[in-house]
């Protein structure tokens, strides 16, 4: 199995915008609260099994920024679309979803300008339909 050596280096692209990325969380995955199955056969033990359906994270993006953000002219935030993670090992993952929150940190003399991206996976397209992510094999290695 082939291992995440680094967290350096990852780019996003979402509708053209390739966010330049200073830190990052990657999406998680959830199936939510397991289902109790214990019943009165039970002798000692509580059972439990998963739920079917899962959910797909948001991807917390810290980036740096310009004032051209707020030209909603040519809008990022809000449309759905295919977003394009690629790790640091070259493995690229792409789903469904959209720019739900752009924050500006504080802003100082002396201090680069951040600020907190939040991407939301949809996992549909514009027409609906349910998409699963893709996602293609990296090259990272185990050292």
């Amino acid at each position: 199995m082939a291992l995440l050596t680094d967290g350096y280096q990852a780019t996003i692209d979402i509708l053209g915008a390739r966010l330049c990325i200073v830190k990052y969380t990657p999406p998680s995955v959830d199936f939510g609260e397991k289902k109790d199955m214990t019943c009165m056969g039970n002798e000692f033990w509580r059972t439990f099994l998963p739920r079917r359906l899962a959910t797909f994270g948001d991807v917390m993006v810290v980036c740096n920024w310009d004032s051209s953000i707020y030209d909603f002219t040519d809008p990022i935030f809000g449309e759905n679309t295919l977003v394009t993670f690629t790790f640091p090992d070259g493995a690229i993952l792409t789903f469904w979803g959209w720019i739900n929150k752009f924050e500006p940190a504080e802003m100082e003399e002396g201090k680069k300008p951040e600020a907190t991206v939040t991407i939301c996976a949809s996992m549909m397209d514009n027409e609906c339909n349910e998409q699963d992510l893709t996602i293609t094999e990296g090259t990272a290695m185990c050292l």
